[in-house]
């Protein structure tokens, strides 16, 4: 008998018994809501069926019409669970936003860390933290991975933006960079979103 098509939208953490099926929506997130069916300490999360996948090369690379509005679905159930809020001034949501298959593949699927942070967001995170260097640090990972894994940037021109600056610092380890280098480097990177190289 055929299985009946996996829910648009699924969630789990706290308080989220059900274990999702790998065939359905990917081994991560089947994983994740096994740990957290378990008692074990799972952040709050959300997850798309892998057949969505299937349908957007169905279809000719085109995003089915309802994506957009089960994104918004799953970041508001995060709001609520989280107390955050994705864009927000005072308290940021950030999230992890990561591809998945039936079965594992390491080093194929592709992982962006704290989608949510803008020039905005990074105001918040500094007040909130207290620790600048922290922020600045994982601001320009963000930056730097968003840009190489969503927009094809190349990721030799982040690797030499840091290079210039490590240079001008007259470091060798990026670990030695302060928040205020950090935060120039931050800049550089924006700067590599409107770079004419990558349109």
């Amino acid at each position: 008998m055929a299985q009946p098509p996996a829910a648009r939208i699924s969630f789990f953490g706290p308080g989220q018994p059900t274990v999702l099926p790998a065939a359905a929506y990917g081994n991560k997130a089947a994983g994740l809501s096994a740990m957290a069916a378990a008692g074990i300490p799972v952040p709050p999360g959300f997850v798309l069926p892998v057949a969505i996948c299937t349908e957007y090369y169905g279809n000719g690379g085109v995003m089915p019409a309802d994506v957009p509005a089960l994104l918004a679905q799953g970041i508001a159930g995060l709001e609520k669970a989280t107390g955050y809020s994705f864009g927000g001034v005072r308290k940021p949501l950030l999230v992890s936003v990561r591809s998945g298959a039936p079965v594992s593949m390491p080093g194929i699927m592709d992982t962006i860390l704290n989608v949510g942070l803008t020039p905005v967001t990074v105001r918040a995170l500094l007040a909130l933290t207290g620790n600048p260097r922290f922020v600045y640090d994982t601001y320009r990972r963000f930056l730097e991975s968003f840009g190489t894994s969503i927009l094809n940037h190349p990721a030799k021109a982040y690797a030499e933006d840091l290079r210039n600056l490590m240079r001008k610092e007259g470091i060798a380890d990026e670990r030695e960079l302060d928040y205020q280098s950090l935060r120039s480097l931050c800049q550089s990177y924006e700067e590599e979103y409107i770079s004419p190289e990558h349109r």
